[in-house]
Order: C-alpha cells, then structure tokens, then sequence
C-alpha cells in the first residue's frame, strides 16, 4: 500500500481536473476512467484529491456532461474531457483552486452491470489463482495450479 496513491487503499481514479470552464464554478475533467457516462455524469458522492494531501476527501457530484459529444471522442487515444460542476463550488475562482486534483470513487461502487459477459474490471483479476485446465496425470484428470495474478501488464505499455 503506498500512502500517496489511493487507488491501493479501496478507490478508482476517474480523472483529474484541468481548469475552469465558464463563471458558474463547472470543471474540465480528463477522464481517465472506463464508464466515464456512469461515474461522471451521475450526481452523487466521489472524493477529491489535491496534489499536496494525502488521502482524498468526500465531495458531492451535482452534474456532469460530456464536453462534445461521444461521436467526437471515439476511436481516439485522447482522454476524453468532461465538465463537472461539485456542489460546494459555485464560482471560476473556486473552481480554478482545483486545477490539478484528482477526483476518485470508492472501489465498492461497482459496475459490473455494465460489462458484457466475459468482460472484466483487470483490478479484479489481481489475486485471483490461475490453474490449466484438465491436464492429464496418469488416469486421473485434474487441473494445475500455475500461480496468483499479481499484476497486469496492458497491450499498450
């Protein structure tokens, strides 16, 4: 567990804020999360994090919106950017004070009713054994153990 990354204590990075947008205290966030329409767009409860503190704190999320449409964004390796407007923040200067944070949800907040079946969330796979299946012994037919998934190397690193 390292103290300064709170994606190993129990939350899931959604994405940090880039500046201001408008008077009215909305956010640009680039969103580096999976789900972005669920966890960005739906009001309710994530954590922030500013760049000099430890651990995140509790925020309420009034809205959220993409800031062009999803035909603009698809197929490109870009993060995509939203605006997101937090309770507590009803002016640009506040807003402005957030440059750089991260905003995160709790790792509890699932979506595994948005996956399609045999897709899965690769920090779910972290800890889980690994066997080949019904390797032959003699007679007997058994699977064999490999190991633990201790981590996930991505196609794109």
């Amino acid at each position: 567990i390292d103290p300064y990354d709170p994606t190993t204590y129990g939350y899931v990075e959604l994405g940090t804020i880039i500046g201001a947008h408008g008077v009215h205290g909305f956010l640009k966030l680039s969103s580096t999360t999976d789900f972005s329409e669920k966890r960005l767009c739906e009001p309710g409860i994530r954590h922030i994090k500013p760049p000099n503190r430890r651990s995140p704190r509790e925020v309420q999320l009034a809205e959220g919106r993409p800031l062009r449409p999803d035909s603009a964004t698809t197929g490109s390796d870009a993060n995509p950017i939203y605006l997101i407007r937090l309770e507590h923040i009803q002016d640009r200067e506040s807003a402005l004070k957030l440059r750089g944070c991260v905003l995160y949800s709790l790792e509890d907040e699932k979506v595994d009713d948005l996956l399609d079946e045999g897709e899965y969330i690769v920090s779910d796979l972290i800890g889980l054994n690994v066997f080949l299946d019904e390797q032959v012994y003699g007679d007997a037919k058994k699977d064999l153990f490999v190991g633990n998934i201790r981590g996930v190397v991505m196609g794109s690193e």
